[in-house]
């Protein structure tokens, strides 16, 4: 079955509302969600694989092991936090040859130095403008469908100031990116400007607690942006949702059938009828 890609998706529906997966069940609870499609964010692979902060400190095979778990639960279009492409120039090429080979519809490609950062904290700092336009165009050379989805990701606010965002977003648009991250504005006006600056695609983000203000997509999509990417949203959820789980259970607390889905229930999220019908069909 063929996927539909984000350019189409993006001719047809904008803004293109983009939750992130961190594992099979969650990136199968999106899909059953009814959404167009999925993506899989560095912080919360690497939290919920790892237990880690995203600092840099998993290596691009075991981000690679974790898409390759989770693409098999999806028949909707995947894009894939890249980080820095894992390297140089040879670096970025490898990656992006493999996610298009795994089958992952595109990726996001950021201009932060190694060990990397999330984008909202302190103490990043990004590579020179050529550096980075290096490796985009690398990126771009690297797949084999115009198909494959790149999003030319900028850190610069946070280390430069908005002015600096801004130009190397420019930059990155006219060497071929399919869409635009300018990462961390910190007011509304900063993500105005952002919006009515670029003709390609833009994504930003919703996540409480950041740097960038927390808008509905609809505001969002009048300031100008195509794609709204909820990097951390499942994840926070999913982590009170456990603590508070774990509360109850060490104060001896059972929760009553209707607070809880059943097993049976749980079990045809996951696919049980379809491998009983296999089962069925084949003995």
């Amino acid at each position: 079955m063929s996927i539909v890609t984000f350019h189409e998706l993006l001719a047809k529906k904008r803004p293109l509302i983009v939750p992130c997966a961190h594992d099979g069940l969650s990136a199968k609870l999106i899909q059953q969600a009814g959404f167009d499609c999925c993506s899989i964010g560095g912080f919360a692979l690497i939290a919920s694989r790892f237990g880690m902060p995203d600092i840099g400190l998993a290596s691009f095979g075991e981000i690679y092991a974790g898409v390759q778990d989770i693409l098999p639960n999806l028949t909707v279009p995947l894009l894939v936090d890249a980080d820095d492409g894992y390297g140089d120039v040879k670096n970025v090429t490898r990656t992006v040859r493999m996610y298009e080979s795994l089958g992952v519809s595109g990726i996001v490609l950021e201009d932060q130095t190694s060990p990397k950062r999330c984008g909202h904290a302190a103490g990043k700092s990004v590579v020179p403008r050529e550096t980075a336009m290096t490796k985009l165009r690398a990126a771009l050379d690297a797949r084999r469908s115009e198909s494959f989805f790149i999003v030319a990701r900028t850190d610069a606010r946070g280390v430069h100031g908005l002015d600096e965002a801004l130009e190397r977003a420019r930059l990155y648009q006219e060497a071929g990116a399919d869409a635009l991250f300018v990462e961390a504005p910190q007011n509304v006006e900063e993500m105005a400007l952002i919006g009515r600056s670029f003709s390609k695609p833009l994504l930003t983000i919703i996540a409480e607690g950041t740097k960038t203000p927390t808008l509905n997509a609809a505001k969002l999509g009048e300031l100008g942006f195509s794609m709204i990417w909820y990097p951390g949203m499942v994840l926070a959820r999913m982590i009170m949702s456990i603590q508070r789980s774990l509360a109850l259970i060490k104060a001896g607390h059972v929760d009553s059938p209707q607070d809880l889905p059943s097993v049976p229930q749980m079990s045809e999220m996951l696919g049980m009828s379809d491998w009983a019908e296999l089962q069925e069909r084949f003995g």
